[in-house]
């Protein structure tokens, strides 16, 4: 099987450990580069889908160096401010049960001139709901091109 056939399956099929297994079946006949690449292929073109908890390694605390960034400073138009950032805000802000303090939500939109807080809010009711995950490799992404740099693993 090569990146391009591995990177067309439905791994919706799969249950984690599946995957995994998945995963190591395709080690064993391809190279970590090619891996690289379906990896990539999977995060920044299906990133919607997620099949597993995107913190496991990451600890989300009130000192988070990307809702830090996202409080204090302007985030103008053209900077993916609803399909990124709002979208991985709002599972951080339920995490840390900041998800209901009105000042908080208001003061994020108040640094995304144009935005309002309904569209946080529709972001947050799926967080709450579980069906919106934080995607770590979303935002890193983001934070790469922006220079926001998520927290280290520990």
């Amino acid at each position: 099987m090569n990146a391009l056939d591995f990177s067309k399956m439905d791994l919706k099929q799969f249950k984690k450990e599946e995957l995994i297994q998945q995963i190591i079946f395709f080690l064993e006949e391809n190279t970590i580069t090619d891996l690289n690449k379906i990896i990539k292929e999977i995060v920044f073109q299906k990133s919607e889908i997620q099949y597993f908890d995107s913190n496991f390694d990451y600890i989300i605390t009130e000192d988070d160096s990307f809702l830090n960034y996202c409080l204090n400073n302007t985030i103008p138009k053209g900077c993916n401010r609803n399909r990124i950032v709002l979208k991985n805000l709002a599972p951080i802000l339920v995490k840390l049960g900041l998800d209901k303090n009105h000042k908080i939500k208001k003061r994020i939109i108040d640094n995304m001139p144009g935005k309002n807080i309904m569209e946080i809010e529709g972001w947050i009711k799926r967080a709450r709901e579980g069906k919106l995950h934080l995607n770590i490799y979303e935002v890193n992404k983001w934070g790469k091109d922006y220079g926001v740099l998520r927290n280290k693993k520990e």
